[in-house]
């Protein structure tokens, strides 16, 4: 079964069969903008949190012209519905079947170095 490495944090280390194979994860949304003058990539605004190290952040608000340029003037540009839980779960959900991957990946490489069935015990019962 995987467990987290420290209940107490929802976003720590992943073990499965007494090993770490997902780490401490932190995530966080950037949008960057070409700059009109020579077309570098420019930062727009400050890095969102969304996963560890902030608890307490805004809902993100991502506008269609923070990715695509579109004049906002004509009543084109729209808001995203983005929410911060929603990425936080899928996430969550998506660190554990890494963690699952990892260990059935080691396992069937062994396994077909030793010249037998690769093992499926990494199936775990996600209980988080």
């Amino acid at each position: 079964m995987v467990s987290l490495e420290d209940e107490a944090d929802i976003f720590g280390p992943l073990q499965l069969r007494d090993l770490t194979w997902v780490g401490r994860m932190d995530a966080f949304l950037e949008i960057w903008k070409p700059n009109a003058m020579n077309k570098n990539a420019e930062r727009q605004g400050d890095r969102k949190y969304f996963v560890g190290i902030v608890d307490e952040v805004p809902e993100l608000e991502i506008k269609l012209s923070d990715l695509y340029p579109i004049d906002a003037a004509a009543g084109g540009d729209i808001k995203l519905p983005v929410t911060r839980e929603r990425l936080r779960m899928r996430l969550e959900d998506a660190r554990y079947q890494l963690a699952v991957f990892r260990c059935q990946s080691m396992l069937n490489k062994l396994a077909k170095r030793r010249g037998s069935i690769g093992d499926s015990n990494c199936i775990p019962v996600q209980d988080h």
